[in-house]
């Protein structure tokens, strides 16, 4: 776990993790500052990256969709759709 931007987009280049929960409302380096250069680097869609947002704006939901993220979760959420959430990205064996 990290709790800014820039180590978890350093940490993500670097390591490969099962499930990256990724909040796009974080202070100085946003979550979009997060997705970015992974997608120009070509290691977003090979990651499985779930991002976090309270945003009802439908261009930015739309946006970080195409981005290539996994999925999109819409703040608040409950704890049953977290556990399923890393239950389908748990690895299997």
């Amino acid at each position: 776990m990290v709790n800014d931007g820039r180590e978890g987009l350093e940490r993500i280049k670097r390591e490969k993790f099962d499930l990256v929960m990724l909040d796009l409302a974080m202070p100085e380096f946003s979550g979009y500052d997060v997705v970015r250069p992974l997608k120009q680097d070509g290691v977003l869609e090979s990651n499985n990256i779930v991002v976090f947002t309270a945003s009802s704006d439908v261009n930015t939901l739309n946006e970080i969709r195409k981005s290539g993220v996994k999925e999109v979760f819409k703040k608040p959420f409950s704890l049953d759709e977290i556990t399923a959430l890393v239950e389908k990205y748990r690895p299997v064996g």
